[in-house]
């Protein structure tokens, strides 16, 4: 049996975390002359003919601006957004953060996009302590069938 395997970067927008792609338009480096730079996602999908690329970022930044990028050259594109979950987010002590893991949540379909916002909405606020983080309970209180977990 094969398995499909869907090439999986991480952009600028999660620099922090090591990102070194865009996801601007193929061919807008050469348009604008550049010669150097971050290289594009879209325009390595575009070269090595990928069909799907997934992106999997700490936050929203890029998502609106890839989605169209990839959608323009025919690139099934899947959004996963890395999250961190502790015990309980209003817990702000120092000990709280032995309870944290990471965990990327995947949209399963163009409907997880409402899901997952409302979810990194809540871990930027309520559950905010240094960065944005959100607890089990509360995570599987506002799960819905259309997100896919990963560890």
């Amino acid at each position: 049996m094969s398995q499909k395997v869907i090439p999986l970067f991480s952009t600028s927008a999660s620099l922090q975390e090591g990102g070194i792609f865009t996801v601007e338009k193929a061919g807008e480096k050469e348009k604008l002359g550049r010669k150097t730079g971050p290289v594009s996602l879209c325009d390595l999908a575009k070269d090595e003919g990928l069909k799907e690329v997934a992106v999997v970022e700490s936050n929203f930044i890029n998502f609106m601006q890839a989605s169209k990028n990839f959608d323009s050259i025919g690139v099934q594109f899947k959004f996963g957004l890395k999250l961190v979950v502790c015990e309980d987010m209003a817990d702000k002590s120092e000990s709280s953060y032995k309870t944290e893991s990471k965990i990327i949540v995947f949209m399963g379909s163009d409907s997880g996009y409402s899901s997952l916002i409302k979810i990194y909405s809540k871990a930027s606020t309520d559950g905010f302590y240094n960065i944005p983080r959100i607890d089990w309970k509360t995570l599987k209180q506002m799960w819905c069938e259309d997100l896919v977990l990963a560890f």
